[in-house]
Order: structure tokens, then sequence, then C-alpha cells
């Protein structure tokens, strides 16, 4: 069994694809503040599949989407600088 670390520091959820492309944007070096505005944006357009599944409840998804897109949001601003450092270190 593979296990795969989409969300560095975080747990796997329905935003998987949107840490995967955080991580890439900070590979590629684009800038650190818009990958991290890029994945609150991302995550907060982001809906788990119980409120895709119930439209009733998509108002509370995205209010849970929007919710764990601002304390991700946190995170990588204060947390996220040395592995932005490191993408710039694997890139030489």
């Amino acid at each position: 069994m593979t296990i795969v670390d989409r969300c560095t520091g975080w747990i796997e959820g329905w935003w998987a694809a949107a840490c995967a492309a955080h991580d890439a944007a900070y590979g590629a070096q684009t800038g650190r503040a818009a990958a991290d505005a890029q994945l609150f944006h991302d995550v907060a357009a982001s809906l788990p599949e119980w409120a895709a599944a119930h439209p009733a409840l998509a108002i509370v998804g995205a209010a849970a989407s929007t919710a764990v897109a601002g304390v991700m949001w946190l995170g990588v601003r204060f947390f996220g600088g040395p592995f932005y450092r490191q993408g710039r270190r694997d890139k030489r």
C-alpha cells in the first residue's frame, strides 16, 4: 500500500487536489504568496463529497470548505517558509 502525502503537515481530505497544486507551485517557485492565496481559493471552492451528493447541504459544505481554507492558509503563511525555500534549493 502506497501512502500519498498531498497535504504536508495536514490531514488528507476532499481538498487533496488543492494541496497537490500548492506543492507543485512551491516546487516551481511561482511565488509563495500567490501559491498560498491559490490554495485558499481552491480549498474554499471545493466541496466535500457529502455536500456535493446532497444539494441541500451545499451551504454547510461551502462553509466547511471556507473554514478549512482559512486554517490552511494561516498554516502555510506561518509555517510554509522552510518548505518554499526547500523547493528553491531543489531547483539548483
